[in-house]
């Protein structure tokens, strides 16, 4: 595949007796570090691992990096790559791209890869990662121990490749269904299995050609798009469209969101909805959305002095109005 990166690789410069010496900058690997990183910690269980600074986890993720039984280790760097993406640690997109390139990580460690480029990387490493995935899914569907570790990640890590992909795996496995129910005797477990993958196939399909037409589109009617899912609370297309709307702020991306905010968010009231109470969900409404221009860095003063004079309400529910959204919450959460 092609490099995700440009090689960079940080180095010491020594001198020695003859001449000059590059010494990685890697140390042992800590152990309380690695035994906290043995289960997954996601949700709850992130509290098992909140304590550890980013600046640690850039160092132990290099510090395991060089060490080919820590790489090897599924379940230990699976759960890495989880805590580099939850964090946000784009200052790794270069180890984690050579780590991809190097074809040396199991398979739901390269699956952790890939959603970890999908957050740290820029738009330039997403046809990329899409390639990759699109290889690993073309073997996970003829392989019934591979595929769960795979396909259900399809929509949330690929692109147009995978997208293809998707489609010719639905094919075969439509065809399978149909040659295990008229074998003598049916293969029911087959059966079962090959009609989850087609059930998988069929929803991830949907929701990834949503998300390829809206990357279609002109910006501000992309932005516009992305904004009414996310005022919408479209389940996790809405946390999509806010991480893409916050990651990538720009002018033409604001004036989608204020576009909606003008011309379609009373829409979302219900009719039935009259006098002050009316009044209130446009209050809401117009606040969530300038909470995430906020978010975006694109308020302006005028619509930054309305929050601030909202912040009591604003308070009292900043799940609705603010809401923290992170990589776990597109990728990972199910």
């Amino acid at each position: 595949m092609a490099k995700l990166h440009n090689e960079r690789i940080t180095t010491l410069i020594c001198v020695a007796a003859g001449g000059l010496t590059m010494i990685a900058q890697t140390t042992a690997p800590d152990q309380n570090f690695i035994r906290a990183l043995r289960s997954l910690p996601t949700g709850i269980y992130y509290r098992d691992v909140a304590h550890f600074s980013s600046e640690k986890v850039e160092t132990e993720f290099r510090n395991a990096a060089a060490q080919p039984e820590l790489v090897a280790d599924e379940e230990f760097m699976t759960n890495l790559l989880f805590l580099v993406r939850k964090r946000d640690i784009w200052t790794l997109h270069d180890d984690v791209a050579r780590l991809i390139d190097s074809s040396k990580l199991k398979v739901r460690a390269s699956v952790s890869a890939l959603k970890t480029m999908v957050a740290i990387g820029d738009r330039n490493d997403l046809s990329a990662v899409d390639h990759k995935f699109s290889e690993l899914l073309l073997t996970a569907v003829k392989d019934p121990r591979m595929e769960p570790e795979v396909l259900p990640w399809a929509e949330r890590v690929g692109g147009p490749e995978t997208f293809a992909v998707m489609g010719r795996a639905l094919d075969v496995a439509i065809n399978e269904q149909h040659s295990a129910q008229s074998a003598n005797p049916p293969d029911f477990a087959r059966i079962s299995q090959l009609d989850r993958v087609r059930s998988s196939l069929e929803n991830q399909r949907f929701v990834l050609k949503q998300k390829l037409d809206i990357d279609g589109l002109p910006e501000s009617e992309r932005s516009f798009t992305l904004t009414q899912l996310y005022m919408r609370r479209v389940g996790h297309l809405a946390v999509w469209s806010y991480k893409q709307l916050v990651d990538h702020p720009s002018p033409a991306s604001a004036a989608g969101v204020r576009g909606f905010l003008s011309e379609s968010a009373q829409s979302m009231i219900p009719k039935s909805a009259t006098g002050e109470a009316r009044s209130q969900l446009v209050l809401d409404l117009r606040l969530r959305g300038l909470c995430l221009l906020r978010k975006m860095g694109q308020a302006t003063q005028q619509e930054t002095d309305f929050i601030e004079r909202n912040n009591v309400r604003i308070e009292q529910n900043p799940v609705f109005y603010d809401p923290a959204c992170n990589w776990e919450d597109v990728l990972d959460s199910v």
